[in-house]
Order: structure tokens, then C-alpha cells, then sequence
């Protein structure tokens, strides 16, 4: 789950330094853009090393994909039409998908960010299922046990009043 949170908060961070460098002409958002990428490449390789099931592995690629068209082809023509002072490429990049496949992306990440949610919850109940089954199981065998304790005491009472009256 970090890892997907973490891939999340680097896309998200880029996406608004993007806009940011785009509305305010600042560099230091044009730099955290790229720093951003690196993030998102660490967390996506973190998470493809603990990747356990078919929904890890589709999103793995989805993101990848995405990234490289995000980072490799949007990104880049949008900043040298901007610096180029072409505001309207920079317009119709966004127009023309730019914008959509981003929101696309997003939803992709909620959905496998909400799919992980339920696996764990999922895990967490099932895990306070089986430690009230062995609670339970623990108590029984507490009983038992002093049941037995008790009945060998009354045993032994018994054959110890036995003896004395013989």
C-alpha cells in the first residue's frame, strides 16, 4: 500500500508542478517535475518487487505506461511549446487528451489504491476471525484442563478418606 500511495503522491506532486511551471514561468517547479519521475520509477520498481497478485501487475503496467507518456512525450513537448512561447500547442496538448489521460490515471490509481483497501480489510478480518477462533480455542483448553485438575483432586480426596477410615 505505500508503495502505491508513494506513486500516487510523486504523480499527483508532478502534475502540479507541471501546471505550476506552466502558470507561473518558476524553474524550481520545472525541476521537481523531473525529480518527481525519479520517485514514481523507485516506487514502481518497490512495488513490482512486492508485487503479489494480477491487479499488482496490471497496475504496474498501466503506471509505467503512463509514465512514459507523461514524462516522455507530454511533458516535455508542453515545456519547449511554453518556452517557445507557443501557448496555444501548450492549449491544445491539454485539449487534445493531455488532460484526460491524466484524470484516466487518476481514477486508475484510486481504483487499485480502493482494490488494496479491501484486501485489506479483507486480511483484517480474517485475521480478528482467527484470533477469536483461537481465544476461544484457549479458554476451552483452560476449562479442560482445570476440569481435569479438578475431577483428579476429588479423586484423590476421595481415596484419601478412603484410607483414613481403613
Amino acid at each position: 500500500m505505500k508503495y502505491a500511495q508513494e506513486i500516487e503522491r510523486a504523480f499527483n506532486q508532478a502534475f502540479s508542478d507541471a501546471r505550476g511551471y506552466l502558470a507561473f514561468n518558476r524553474k524550481e517547479f520545472k525541476l521537481s517535475i523531473f525529480r518527481e519521475q525519479e520517485n514514481v520509477q523507485t516506487a514502481l520498481d518497490a512495488l513490482e518487487l512486492a508485487a503479489t497478485t494480477k491487479d499488482d501487475t496490471q497496475y504496474i503496467l498501466k503506471a509505467r505506461q503512463f509514465a512514459n507518456y507523461y514524462f516522455g512525450t507530454l511533458v516535455p513537448q508542453a515545456i519547449e511549446a511554453f518556452e517557445n512561447g507557443n501557448i496555444q500547442k501548450v492549449l491544445s496538448l491539454s485539449e487534445n487528451g493531455g488532460t484526460a489521460s491524466i484524470e484516466q490515471f487518476q481514477f486508475q490509481m484510486k481504483t487499485y489504491k480502493n482494490k488494496l483497501t479491501e484486501q485489506l480489510d479483507r486480511e483484517f478480518q480474517q485475521l480478528r476471525d482467527d484470533q477469536t477462533k483461537a481465544q476461544t480455542a484457549f479458554i476451552l483448553f483452560i476449562f479442560t484442563i482445570l476440569t481435569i485438575l479438578i475431577t483428579i483432586a476429588r479423586i484423590m480426596m476421595k481415596k484419601s478418606e478412603d484410607h483414613s477410615m481403613h
